[in-house]
């Protein structure tokens, strides 16, 4: 099992899942976690790779616009990994 954060690279395995969800700007629940442990817990050695768009570095000052860099990669990033 891998889990993947953007902007790293992407890398599909059998079975591939994004968590499209609400993230808030970093305000909401870290709920994508929480879903993260569960597989852990039932299923570790699994061929599966989690797409997980809530970005640990993500600065709530950047600004909402496809000309900001780090708005357009992340974005791109979540295109991508749908």
């Amino acid at each position: 099992m891998q889990i993947i954060y953007p902007p790293n690279a992407l890398h599909f395995s059998d079975v591939n899942i994004f968590l499209a969800g609400t993230i808030d700007m970093g305000n909401s629940e870290d709920w994508q976690q929480q879903v993260i442990n569960a597989f852990f817990e039932k299923m570790p050695d699994a061929n599966l790779s989690i797409f997980n768009p809530r970005r640990k570095n993500w600065d709530n000052s950047w600004s909402q616009s496809i000309e900001n860099e780090q708005f357009s990669e992340q974005v791109n990033w979540e295109l991508d990994a749908l």
